[in-house]
């Protein structure tokens, strides 16, 4: 039997994950963009099998996050001025990877 347990922290951040994939790729069938729905159902694929403590999963959330954190500053680049979402938008994927990479949450894997 596996004893390994998530943090409740961890628990909250992976369902917060979770559900920002379920309204990423309900907002790309909303919007008939194929893209969103894409990157939608990876991030509930990889969400999902982080917290069944798959390795490729956790490799596949820093690629995810990393995706994310670029497409973050290609936004706050093509704006003519700085819109605070996008500095959020670039934040939040950088403390999840600095979270989920933490000594802590890797052996866990």
């Amino acid at each position: 039997m596996d004893t390994k347990k998530w943090p409740v922290f961890a628990q909250v951040l992976i369902a917060l994950g979770c559900i920002g994939s379920l309204i990423s790729v309900v907002g790309g069938f909303a919007q008939s963009n194929i893209m969103v729905i894409i990157f939608g159902l990876a991030g509930l694929a990889i969400y999902w099998n982080v917290y069944r403590f798959k390795k490729w999963a956790l490799i596949g959330l820093n690629i995810l996050l990393s995706l994310n954190m670029a497409l973050s500053l290609i936004a706050i680049f093509s704006q003519r001025g700085i819109v605070p979402v996008f500095i959020i938008s670039l934040c939040l994927p950088i403390l999840l990877l600095f979270y989920f990479n933490s000594s802590s949450i890797r052996q866990l894997f």
